[in-house]
């Protein structure tokens, strides 16, 4: 069973990929990007760039939440690749579905293409916040084989 720590930083860490999304679209906006997809507010961006900005923010933010709860239960160093996982999971859901919801309650019909690439971004965010993980828990095994010898 996962402890209090552990469910508090998987929400606050999902909450800061859908934060750091958000932060990217505005940033695109600024910039003056004009969106590969008209009416679509939260993807801002040309779509292949998000492509490798989502996965880059997963990876960044399940590293740095992996890296906390190995330091502060080294028991999670096993389970740490799904616990992040979830991270990139229920960041990218929380981000789209808001942009989703808010996209169709303004009356914009969402393409199903549209719908297949905002579920390759979760996958792929999902995979590189485990990847993050998984580093952090070589890192930290071999750190630990370190001090043994």
């Amino acid at each position: 069973m996962r402890s209090f720590l552990t469910h508090a930083i998987i929400l606050l860490s999902a909450v800061l990929m859908a934060f750091s999304m958000l932060i990217v679209n505005f940033l695109f906006q600024v910039v003056g990007s004009t969106s590969d997809v008209e009416c679509l507010g939260f993807l801002s961006a040309n779509l292949a760039a998000l492509l490798i900005i989502y996965p880059a923010l997963a990876y960044t933010i399940g590293k740095r939440a992996s890296a906390i709860l190995i330091k502060k239960s080294p028991s999670t160093n096993l389970d740490v690749h799904n616990i992040c996982g979830h991270i990139g999971l229920f960041g990218c859901l929380l981000y789209f579905i808001v942009g989703v919801g808010i996209a169709v309650s303004s009356g914009v019909a969402i393409p199903i293409g549209i719908i297949a690439l905002l579920v390759l971004y979760t996958l792929l965010a999902v995979l590189a916040a485990r990847y993050g993980a998984f580093v952090v828990a070589v890192q930290s095994r071999e750190l630990a084989w370190k001090r043994v010898k």
